[in-house]
């Protein structure tokens, strides 16, 4: 229900900026791609520290800029430029597994925190899809990486028992099941 009510009001913007800093930044790569790929939405990723020397100008009244802000040493850093962004008069959507967030994370050790992370995107991505009146489901167009894709992709060992991947489905399953 999170995602998809905060679909519903940002599905008017064309584009939004997507900050991460840390293990967080892989993380707003993947969801500027997915908003991109899906929702049809110009979304840019940055990191947090290089989001200050330029790109912070473009935070103007009510652009969207989402926040990720994972457990770890980078989180106060992504917080402080929030709080600067907010000054600014952008719209901050926050990514986090704290209470106040516009998007709230399961709780995750800092190392597996960007897998829940990720799946959030994602699911975002679909519910501003849908919300923007875009298709969804079927196939994307092939492109050279995913033709490469296939043609390189070799079979990957099974570790369904190991204790790290149990913990990695249950952190995903509780995203999921929103």
């Amino acid at each position: 229900p999170e995602a998809r009510a905060l679909a519903r009001t940002l599905a008017s913007h064309a584009s939004c900026a997507v900050v991460g800093r840390g293990y967080g930044f892989p993380v707003a790569l993947e969801w500027a791609l997915k908003l991109k790929e899906l929702a049809g939405v110009f979304a840019e990723p940055f990191s947090a520290a290089d989001y200050r020397h330029g790109p912070i100008a473009l935070a103007t009244a009510g652009a969207p800029v989402f926040t990720i802000e994972l457990p770890g040493p980078a989180r106060a850093d992504v917080r402080r430029l929030g709080i600067d962004l907010v000054e600014r008069g952008a719209r901050l959507v926050r990514i986090s597994d704290e209470t106040g967030a516009d998007l709230r994370l399961p709780l995750a050790d800092e190392w597996l925190a960007p897998i829940p992370a990720a799946i959030a995107g994602q699911l975002l991505a679909f519910w501003l899809a849908r919300a923007r009146g875009r298709p969804v489901g079927g196939k994307l167009p092939a492109t050279s990486a995913t033709i490469a894709g296939r043609i390189s992709a070799a079979p990957i060992p099974s570790s369904n028992d190991h204790p790290r991947m149990r913990t990695v489905r249950s952190c995903a399953s509780a995203v999921v099941r929103e």
